[in-house]
């Protein structure tokens, strides 16, 4: 398992639609930052407003995932933007004041943020435990 975790800032109705195509991207849309990701590097998306740039503030975590492609693609009918193929889920927002002893960084208002070593387990196990549970099938009523 890695050690490298990636704090990705974007809105939250971006990281719904993030979650529902199966790509990450930066808020720039830049491929240099998602080349320097791994397959199998932790995702943790930081969501400052609900929808950028002028939306309700949130300041929470509201998506969670781990990088599955091998390169960053461009972005089809965008020339500029990339993506990179990823498993994400959308979590229970967790505030960022929840998060803040996990992260040593001044500020988080820009598109990404490498965390590793006993810092990126912190908050990695913060955010995991917002994942949504999976639901027992009822029985059928006799």
């Amino acid at each position: 398992m890695t050690d490298r975790t990636w704090v990705i800032v974007l809105a939250a109705d971006d990281v719904r639609a993030a979650v529902a195509d199966g790509f990450v991207r930066t808020s720039s849309g830049k491929r240099a930052v998602l080349a320097r990701m791994n397959v199998g590097d932790r995702l943790v998306l930081y969501s400052p407003r609900e929808s950028h740039p002028d939306g309700p503030a949130l300041r929470a975590v509201t998506g969670t995932g781990e990088v599955t492609g091998d390169q960053p693609e461009e972005v089809p009918g965008q020339s500029e933007a990339h993506r990179r193929a990823a498993h994400l889920t959308s979590i229970e927002p967790v505030p960022l004041a929840d998060i803040r002893e996990h992260l040593k960084l001044p500020l988080l208002r820009f598109g990404s943020v490498l965390v590793t070593g006993d810092q990126a387990d912190a908050l990695w196990a913060k955010v995991r435990k917002r994942l949504p549970r999976k639901r027992r099938a009822r029985a059928p009523a006799a």
